[in-house]
């Protein structure tokens, strides 16, 4: 029957399992690495526990929000069209066409991606249409509601049917499934819930309803309170320990001083170049 056609696939992956670990084992041991596999193990059955017990949200508030996304979504791209003529907006080719059939952007205005293509992102639109704030704040706002109902609320509507919870997955290590991260942190999928939008802080058009905020919508288990954790800026403390210099003073001086802001201020001090916290942020972690 089904038992014993099964019975050799389960032995298999008993026996391989086995041989890989006497492989593997050995090898751990030689490069000192027992210490992070075994912390590893440890941690396997809490992020086991984690995907059955899953995460509550706010089914009401999710349905509620499907409804505002779709309506918003709509007016957006009835208005753009309005303006511009009816197109695929998701087409950077026809979007670009468009707009300049409308007169709304010269050929020339237009910033090029390394394809040669014109530029439709949001800050490529911001440098061909400066003079057209309202319809980019109306290109911007059709984006990102797009991004939270196609990418979040559906999903987690669709995901959370059954008992009300998200049960996403969480990988240890860097698999062929495009599951894991290189740097060793967790990462999560189906759904990602590392990857949960912030707040959406930006220029409404005229009269839209502002865009929710996706984290409201996951609570803690009954009785209980979210609590936020995070190591402060590790990356540069780590580099500031191997660089023994400015980056290692300053932290010396203030251990909980905002490496960032210093970074941005050096840059406008030594570069004499006017760069925010943001900036200055992308250019540490792009130098490491």
């Amino acid at each position: 029957g089904v038992q014993t056609c099964a019975l050799p696939i389960l032995m298999g992956d008993v026996y391989r399992t086995r041989r890989l670990y006497e492989h593997l084992a050995p090898i751990i041991e030689a490069r000192v690495m027992d210490a992070a596999y075994n912390r590893e193990r440890r941690l396997l059955p809490h992020l086991i526990a984690a995907e059955r017990g899953g995460i509550r949200v706010d089914r009401t508030l999710l349905s509620r929000w499907a409804g505002e996304l779709s309506e918003g979504l709509l007016r957006a791209e009835s208005d753009i069209h309005r303006i511009i003529g009816v197109v695929n907006i998701d087409s950077g080719e026809e979007l670009a066409d468009a707009l300049e059939r409308a007169g709304l952007v010269h050929p020339d205005a237009w910033l090029h991606i390394p394809t040669g293509a014109r530029s439709t992102s949001m800050p490529g639109l911001a440098h061909a249409m400066s003079h057209e704030p309202e319809l980019r704040r109306m290109l911007n706002y059709r984006a990102k509601s797009a991004t939270l109902l196609r990418n979040h609320t559906l999903p987690w509507l669709d995901a959370s049917a059954s008992n009300g919870r998200l049960h996403s997955s969480f990988s240890q290590t860097k698999g062929e499934a495009e599951t894991g991260a290189r740097t060793g942190r967790i990462s999560s999928s189906h759904p990602n819930l590392n990857n949960v939008p912030q707040p959406q802080i930006f220029d409404l058009p005229e009269g839209y309803r502002p865009l929710p905020r996706m984290r409201q919508a996951l609570l803690p288990n009954e009785g209980e309170q979210w609590v936020s954790c995070d190591y402060s800026q590790i990356e540069l403390r780590i580099l500031a320990h191997l660089e023994d210099d400015d980056l290692m003073r300053a932290y010396q001086h203030d251990p909980n001083i905002d490496m960032h802001s210093l970074v941005a201020d050096m840059i406008r001090q030594r570069l004499k170049v006017d760069v925010n916290r943001k900036t200055a942020k992308t250019i540490s972690f792009a130098v490491i």
